[in-house]
């Protein structure tokens, strides 16, 4: 989550990226939640509480990954043990054992288990409310801090980062 993605190839983000987010409020909010080191559109209060909220999702979710050998050596003891003597099943239980319980353990709580969190994107996104406008602002400082050769140092300062010497952009 704190290892930032490096902006390298901004352009891309500036086009193509904008169209892909923009059909979900929650994945242009979470764009900006990511990033809001560098950007600061998101108070400290919301950007904690979401921190929390998504460092909770990984957890449960990793516990559901995790805990699913357990789930298997139960599995094994109880309502399998009888099928590994027939030759035939032996393909489908092994699949379903090793790969499909852990999928669906995964699944199961991702989708039900961790609804508050996808349920607080959506509250912030509506929120915040997010638009062209915001992302264009974003896009714009990425623009700057890279003509002057600076991305690096911008992306690492973020909010803090020292503006003086740095030429606006010329609007067209």
């Amino acid at each position: 989550m704190n290892r930032q993605r490096k902006l390298t190839n901004f352009e891309e983000f500036r086009q193509d990226h904008f169209e892909v987010i923009a059909e979900d409020r929650a994945k242009l909010f979470n764009f900006f939640f990511e990033y809001n080191r560098q950007f600061g559109f998101i108070n400290q209060d919301d950007y904690l509480q979401c921190t929390a909220a998504y460092l909770n999702y990984r957890a449960r979710t990793s516990l559901a990954l995790f805990g699913s050998p357990l789930v298997v050596f139960i599995a094994n003891k109880t309502l399998f043990r009888n099928f590994q003597r027939i030759p035939v099943f032996r393909p489908a239980v092994f699949s379903f054992k090793y790969l499909g319980i852990p999928l669906l353990s995964f699944y199961f709580t991702g989708k039900y288990l961790c609804e508050d969190t996808e349920k607080l994107f959506y509250e912030m996104a509506e929120k915040y409310q997010f638009g062209f406008y915001q992302y264009n602002q974003a896009m714009d400082l990425l623009e700057r801090a890279h003509k002057a050769n600076r991305l690096d140092e911008f992306m690492e300062q973020g909010t803090q980062f020292d503006w003086t010497g740095i030429p606006e952009l010329k609007k067209y």
